[in-house]
């Protein structure tokens, strides 16, 4: 694994089954109407190998991944409360 994954590092190339997922519907409440399409939420499932890959690429480069301070989703100590008190704060000024 570490020669393949250096390896990729170093021609820039990424095996293309790294980049594919498998969308699995999950049931959200088993006691709801499992017919119903609202009772479901997609999660992605992905090959161990990419999600190593992935974690190395994090170790190795995660400092100097950013991402907008603007930007609430998927980033560590951030969520929906604060971009809803954002935007309420927001609403608020301009009134």
């Amino acid at each position: 694994m570490c020669l393949l994954f250096n390896l990729m590092l170093r021609h820039s190339f990424v095996l293309s089954d790294f980049r594919f997922g498998l969308i699995k519907p999950v049931l959200k409440d088993k006691h709801g109407d499992i017919t119903s399409i609202d009772m479901y939420r997609p999660i992605t499932v992905t090959p161990v190998m990419s999600k190593l890959f992935e974690l190395v690429l994090l170790q190795l480069y995660g400092d100097f991944l950013t991402s907008d301070n603007l930007q609430f989703g998927f980033k560590k100590e951030t969520g929906c409360s604060h971009a809803l008190f954002t935007l309420t704060e927001s609403v608020k000024h301009c009134k």
